[in-house]
């Protein structure tokens, strides 16, 4: 289970990335597609990281598992570099 959730994020993140380069590449930008850009990544990135810590954590109690609480705390780790850095 937490591993489709973790690969379905992943999936979103790649999607959420080409979007704005496809836009990019093909001159399809719009004031309209920056504002979504920008309000949709603020509200869905941090909705999706506490979603993962709860899973990780639930999935932790559960079976006693470390593992997956400390992939979700690198993957965390990982996001707030990319978003410090670019």
């Amino acid at each position: 289970l937490y591993f489709l959730g973790f690969l379905l994020f992943q999936i979103f993140e790649l999607l959420d990335s080409v979007d704005g380069d496809l836009a990019r590449y093909k001159n399809l930008r719009s004031k309209l597609g920056v504002w979504l850009e920008i309000f949709f990544d603020a509200i869905f990135t941090p909705v999706w990281g506490m979603i993962g810590c709860l899973f990780a954590y639930i999935s932790y109690k559960i079976d006693g598992n470390l593992i997956y609480f400390l992939f979700d705390l690198v993957h965390h780790i990982e996001i707030l570099l990319s978003l410090m850095l670019f």
